[in-house]
C-alpha cells in the first residue's frame, strides 16, 4: 500500500513538504552525526591512554623489555588481521615514546616503518574507519526510517521515478547529506538502508 503523507493540508504543497522532510532529515543528521564525531573521538583517546598506561606497565614490570616487545608482537598480529583498536594502540604508543624523546621497541621501530611505506604508496583507501562508518550508516538508517515514517514518503524509489518530481525517504536524506557537505549518492543511501530491511526479515 502506497503511503499518504502524514503532514500534507489543504495548503501544503509537495514541495513545501518535501522541503520540511529535507530540513527536519538535515537537522537530525546534523546534530547527530556531530555527536557521533564527538563521541568516537573521546572513546577513541581514553583507549589510546589506556593502551601507553599499560604499556608503561608493562615495560616497568620484571621481564621488561622482553614483555614489552612480546606483547607488541602480538599487537602487530592483531593489526594485520584487520582489528584497528591494536592499530590505534601501536600509534599511540609511538607517538608517545617520539614525543617525549624515548626509544623504541625493535619490533615496534620495524612496524613503523612498515606502515609508514605503506602509508606514501599511491592509491591506498581512504574515508571513515569501520566502528565510525558503522555507526554513521546507522544515523543515516534512522534517518531515512523518520522521513519515511512523519512524511509519508517511500523509504526508496526505482530508477524511473527519479526521473519525475516523486522523492523517496532515500532521496530526501541524500540532499540533506549534501546540504551539510557529506558526499553520498542515492544509491549508496538506497544500500544503507536495504541493510536495514534484510536484518528485519
Amino acid at each position: 500500500m502506497k503511503r499518504s503523507p502524514k503532514r500534507t493540508t489543504a495548503v501544503l504543497t509537495y514541495e513545501a513538504l518535501k522541503d520540511m522532510a529535507v530540513d527536519s532529515a538535515r537537522q537530525y543528521l546534523a546534530a547527530n552525526l556531530q555527536d557521533l564525531k564527538g563521541g568516537l573521538e573521546r572513546t577513541r583517546k581514553k583507549s589510546n591512554d589506556a593502551t601507553v598506561r599499560l604499556y608503561e606497565t608493562i615495560l616497568s614490570s620484571p621481564n621488561g623489555r622482553n614483555g614489552v616487545d612480546e606483547w607488541i608482537t602480538t599487537m602487530v598480529r592483531g593489526t594485520q588481521a584487520g582489528d584497528t583498536a591494536f592499530d590505534e594502540g601501536l600509534r599511540a604508543i609511538s607517538v608517545s615514546l617520539i614525543l617525549n624523546g624515548e626509544p623504541l621497541p625493535e619490533s615496534l621501530r620495524k612496524w613503523c616503518a612498515e606502515t609508514l611505506t605503506a602509508q606514501t604508496r599511491p592509491g591506498g583507501k581512504s574515508g571513515p574507519k569501520p566502528q565510525a562508518k558503522l555507526s554513521r550508516n546507522a544515523c543515516i538508517r534512522r534517518a531515512v526510517s523518520f522521513v519515511a515514517d512523519e512524511y509519508g514518503f517511500e523509504p526508496t524509489r526505482n530508477v524511473a521515478t527519479r526521473e519525475t518530481n516523486v522523492e523517496s525517504a532515500c532521496s530526501i536524506v541524500t540532499q540533506a547529506l549534501d546540504q551539510i557537505c557529506v558526499a553520498m549518492s542515492e544509491d549508496s543511501v538506497n544500500k544503507i538502508y536495504a541493510k536495514q530491511s534484510r536484518r528485519k526479515n
